[in-house]
Order: C-alpha cells, then structure tokens, then sequence
C-alpha cells in the first residue's frame, strides 16, 4: 500500500483553468507567488478566497535571449459565485501583465490579448470541472544503465504521458511531472500527477507494482544519452519493467 504522508485539511477544488505564460522576464513568477521557490504541482497562491493558482511547472525554451514558459493552474473553489469570481481574478492577472510587453498568455492553449475583458471571458468560457488530483512519488532502479547515462537523461522523463495497465491516460491531467536521478542511492525518483479516479483507487489499493521508461532510441544514438519518452505502469510484470520500490502519497 502506498505510504500516506499527513496532510492538513483542505477544501474541495473542482473548477479549473490551465494558464501558459511564456516570457523573458524571469521576475514575473516571484511577483505572481510573492517567493521565490517553487515546487510543481504543490506551490499555491490565494488571490481571494474560494481563488487560488497553482504553479504546474517551467521549461526553458531555447532561444535569445532564453524564454521562460511557464504552466499555472487557476482553481476556483465549489462555493463561489463565478462571474465575480472570475472577474477578481481577471483584474488580478491583468495587474501583473498589463506593463509586460513581452509575455504571451495563453488560456487553455489559446492565445489571448491581455486585456481585462478578454481574460475575463476566456476564463469564464475555458472553465472545466475537474476530478480532485493525486500526486505520488515513486522510486525505481533502471541497472541496466550506467549511472552517468541515467544522471543526464533521467530528467527528460518530465512532463511525460503516462501509460497505465495498456490505458494511455489523458495529459497533461496524467503525467509525470518530474524525475530525477539520485546519485546517492543510484534510483529514480518520478513524481506523477493522477486525475483519473480509477487509477486513483487502484494504486490506493495497493496494486501498482511495476514501471517501464519508454526510450527514444533515435533521440539516445544522435544525443549520447537517455530520452525518455514516456512511462508505462502496470499492475503486473511487464517485459523490460522493473519493480516500483517505493510509492508515496505527497498531498
């Protein structure tokens, strides 16, 4: 069974909005989380009650000068009245972007002018209901790889689809967020972030057992190293699959 760590008591968040930023102002994200760490799929900011973000994740896009993309979750709690609600945030957002010249928000995977009316009506047009997310840490060995080989690649796993028992879930609401090699203990640490309530309730009965990388062979012989692609879980052995030694519940 899976270890659950405590957690303190929360209220329930069903209604959602995905945010992309992408910019060169590396500023921005302190101001919008008023910190400077960020940890993904855990940092959150309360705009209002029944209002919150949620900080996703960041990649850096190759370019010059680099561009930040970033990947924010607008959470509006069961209770509050929506029109409003969706205006505080709108006025809220617009606040931190309307001096920005060079950030480009997307909605949804839309691009929207940064205007207060224009934010306000994607955000009341772009909001989903939600099944509640999990978020587990698992932690698997892959010996068959030099340990240099899994310290280079083993990040490139981030931000993956997920493949569960043959079921390719739905991304980017099922993924892996994050992983990591450590060199300590010579495993990968995977941080995954479930929203299908099926697979919830199996791995919480304590049937998840096993994990598979899927490699980019074509990507590992130009590159010299790992390319990971995607992650297969099953409930049972799977050809080239290893044993998941550790799940944790981290929310």
């Amino acid at each position: 069974m899976p270890r659950k760590r405590k957690k303190k008591r929360r209220g329930r968040f069903l209604k959602e909005v995905d945010i992309t930023l992408k910019m060169k102002d590396r500023a921005l994200l302190t101001d919008l989380f008023d910190r400077k760490d960020f940890v993904s799929g855990i940092t959150k900011k309360e705009i209002s009650e029944g209002i919150a973000i949620r900080f996703e994740g960041r990649r850096i896009q190759e370019s010059v000068p680099p561009e930040d993309i970033i990947k924010l979750t607008v959470i509006f709690a069961e209770l509050v009245v929506l029109p409003i609600a969706t205006d505080l945030f709108s006025n809220w957002l617009y606040d931190k972007l309307r001096n920005r010249k060079d950030v480009t928000l997307e909605i949804n995977n839309s691009k929207i002018e940064k205007s207060k009316e224009r934010i306000a009506k994607a955000i009341s047009t772009g909001i989903q209901d939600k099944q509640p997310r999990q978020i587990y840490s698992i932690v698997f060995s892959l010996p068959e790889f030099p340990p240099n080989e899994l310290k280079l690649g083993t990040r490139t796993l981030s931000e993956r689809p997920i493949i569960f028992d043959e079921k390719e879930l739905t991304f980017p609401d099922n993924k892996v967020s994050f992983a990591d090699y450590d060199t300590i203990l010579s495993k990968i640490r995977a941080e995954l972030f479930i929203r299908d309530s099926d697979i919830n309730e199996t791995i919480a009965k304590g049937k998840l057992k096993h994990a598979k990388p899927m490699i980019d062979e074509v990507k590992w012989s130009e590159q010299t190293k790992l390319f990971f692609v995607k992650l297969f879980l099953s409930t049972k052995p799977m050809a080239d699959g290893v044993a998941i030694e550790k799940i944790e519940i981290q929310n």
